[in-house]
């Protein structure tokens, strides 16, 4: 297939019973690609799609070439991985949205991540394969579980910043497809976040030391902390990180009466 598209607001759907071949670089407005029964789309080595608006991922799967996603992506619970490469290079804040139960559906088996104007943000289950932060700031969100291959690696360049973002009753659970480690390489000279997070067979020895708060630690991790806590909720409300080799002196005080050390 080769042509010209007229970008406009349109959306172009990439489906039918057959596996085929895309050649020459073209943009696209919102595109989705939907082959019945997992055929396979190739975009041509050295062709690259634009799209602009939103990328479907819906079934079937994308291989060789590259696609440069502007807007948002959506992946359905259907979506086959491939070998094509998606980098999200868009200007302002982008979303990917997956749906379905776990373990969702399959990205494309390489992500760039090259925004510097917003903040890149994955929700919903899925099966991320290889992730390459770039440039900008990726977050994953909580209330959702995100099946790594024991393969791949989620990486993170100087001066990026990775969040696991969860809350209470909504964690960012992290597992690998297989009984084997998946790893996490968050460089020396980026920033992270992990908070409410639940991870697996996470290996993070190739970067730095993950801290995880509020966080359960399910077993076959390495390089993760996930500290105890305790919660004090009195006016002067504060939290205090313990470890195994500190002790903590509570003070406590009602009301105008003498402060009592607590061991």
């Amino acid at each position: 297939t080769a042509g010209t598209v007229d970008v406009g607001t349109s959306t172009v759907v990439f489906g039918g019973s057959t596996n085929v071949t895309i050649t020459g670089s073209m943009s696209f407005n919102n595109l989705t690609f939907y082959p019945s029964g997992g055929y396979t789309y190739t975009i041509a080595a050295g062709t690259t799609l634009t799209v602009n608006g939103t990328l479907n991922l819906s079934d079937g799967y994308v291989n060789t070439g590259s696609i440069y996603a502007k807007g948002d992506i959506n992946v359905a619970a259907t979506a086959d991985n491939g070998s094509a490469i998606i980098t999200l290079n868009g200007t302002s804040t982008q979303l990917i949205t997956c749906s379905g139960v776990a373990p969702g559906g399959h990205m494309t088996n390489t992500l760039n991540i090259n925004n510097t104007s917003g903040i890149v943000t994955i929700t919903g289950n899925c099966r991320p394969h290889n992730i390459n932060l770039q440039a900008g700031t990726l977050t994953f969100l909580g209330g959702a579980t995100y099946t790594i291959d024991d393969a791949d690696a989620i990486t993170t360049s100087v001066g990026t910043t990775i969040n696991f973002s969860g809350s209470s009753g909504s964690l960012v659970t992290l597992r690998s497809d297989t009984t084997a480690q998946w790893d996490l390489k968050v460089n020396a000279n980026a920033s992270y976040s992990a908070n409410y997070v639940d991870a697996q067979y996470s290996n993070a020895s190739g970067g730095r030391q993950i801290i995880a708060y509020y966080s359960v630690n399910s077993g076959n991790n390495t390089n993760w902390v996930f500290p105890n806590q305790l919660a004090f909720t009195t006016a002067s409300q504060s939290i205090i990180q313990n470890t195994a080799s500190s002790i903590i002196t509570v003070q406590v005080q009602e009301g105008g009466v003498t402060p009592v050390n607590v061991p």
